[in-house]
């Protein structure tokens, strides 16, 4: 028994000091990342160049890089997220320039090793805190379901791993090395998604899976694309496949509302059928969204509190949850809108769970959210719905109608 437990000493040991011993990724709160205050935040595309392992490409933003005193990160390569022992780690970078806000990595995803999860450990330190990890996991089958395009989209000498482009702003498809296509097709999708319903709506929403194409074209390899119209444009070099890199053109201001369209969609999350069809009726004026935000406040000091309160949420979520779709209008961004940041989110092996604690009369409340099958983002996710959410769910709204949802 004795020899057994030196055995097992000296292993763990062995692990820790070749850095390929790391915990348990399905009991770690990973609620950090939906933080607006998270010190860095991390954004990433895929392609596979002809005949070549596929590349991730990272971008990495500090929210406050002057006060950064550590900064490395680690790729670990795992067969599950429970087993807290890794296949294979390797660095992603060792060091970066202090003081920059945004650092940019690449990592080619060794596919030949078997592994199930690509994990990203980002070590950081702040000031006087103590050393931090951020982990961020990424199933490779479900990156690689349709395979990745041969090539990724540049803007301004780096590449575009945002998921949107502002109107008028150019990108260019780049292919690495050799077999880069002759032409492209590009195909532009309107931006007329449907909000996504509510959490105990069982029965499918179709509009929100109806995507109509409204424009297509060639366009040569290399060429500069600045997307005169607001839509979801979708690039592809062989349309016999589902591969190709999407990417969505939004107005000057987003991820803000500072449109009129803009501010009116998100109210759908609030209002009642009545009031919806009154606003569609006014054509959604200026005049009619402060009829109702005045009417279902009672006070122009409270619809100031509250809107103010509502939009950034608003704005967070699309800054987090944008896919094909603005971030509100997808499941994770309207919980998000609705109910906040998560206090606890733990990852499954098909998506993640968010955990909300009791707050006042509402009581603790998880949602879960699984992994679509998606052509247009691997990163898509759709949340499990139950009609036992309604009355948390009309709580929630009623509280928000009456200034009480404020952060």
């Amino acid at each position: 028994m004795k020899h057994r437990y030196y055995l097992q000493l000296f292993l763990m040991l062995l692990f820790c000091s070749t850095g390929v011993f790391a915990q348990d990724l399905t009991t770690t709160n990973l609620s950090w990342k939906y933080q607006p205050d998270a010190p860095l935040q991390l954004s990433w595309d895929l392609y596979q160049p002809a005949g070549q392992l596929p590349v991730l490409m990272l971008q990495l933003q500090l929210s406050q890089p002057a006060k950064t005193t550590a900064l490395s990160g680690y790729v670990h390569y795992r067969d599950s997220l429970q087993n807290p022992v890794s296949l294979h780690r390797e660095p992603l970078f060792s060091s970066v320039n202090k003081g920059e806000a945004t650092h940019r990595f690449q990592h080619t995803i060794d596919t030949t090793r078997g592994a199930e999860w690509l994990v990203l450990e980002l070590q950081h330190q702040q000031s006087t805190d103590s050393l931090r990890s951020f982990w961020y996991t990424l199933n490779i089958p479900a990156l690689l379901h349709f395979g990745a395009p041969a090539f990724y989209l540049q803007q301004q000498e780096n590449p575009l791993v945002v998921p949107y482009a502002l109107v008028n702003e150019s990108f260019a498809p780049q292919f690495p090395g050799a077999g880069a296509a002759d032409s492209l097709f590009m195909f532009v999708y309107d931006l007329n998604f449907s909000p996504a319903s509510t959490p105990m709506t069982t029965s499918p929403n179709a509009g929100s899976n109806k995507m109509e194409i409204s424009n297509r074209r060639r366009i040569a390899a290399g060429q500069q694309v600045a997307p005169r119209t607001e839509g979801f444009y979708f690039i592809q070099a062989d349309t016999l496949t589902l591969k190709g890199k999407g990417i969505r053109a939004e107005d000057r201001y987003f991820p803000k509302t500072r449109t009129i369209p803009a501010f009116a969609g998100p109210i759908r999350y609030l209002s009642t059928n009545e009031e919806w069809t009154e606003l569609e009726r006014e054509n959604f004026s200026k005049q009619a969204l402060d009829r109702f935000w005045l009417r279902m406040t009672q006070s122009e000091d409270r619809a100031r509190k509250i809107i103010r309160s509502y939009y950034r949420r608003v704005t967070q979520a699309n800054r987090l949850f944008t896919t094909f779709k603005e971030g509100w209008k997808t499941d994770m961004g309207m919980i998000y809108v609705l109910y906040g940041p998560p206090d606890v989110v733990t990852q499954r092996p098909d998506g993640e769970q968010w955990q909300y604690r009791s707050r006042g009369d509402i009581p603790e409340i998880n949602f879960t959210f699984v992994r679509a099958v998606n052509p247009f983002d691997p990163k898509y996710y759709q949340l499990v719905r139950n009609r036992d959410y309604a009355r948390t769910h009309f709580q929630t709204v009623s509280r928000w109608r009456r200034g009480q949802n404020l952060p």
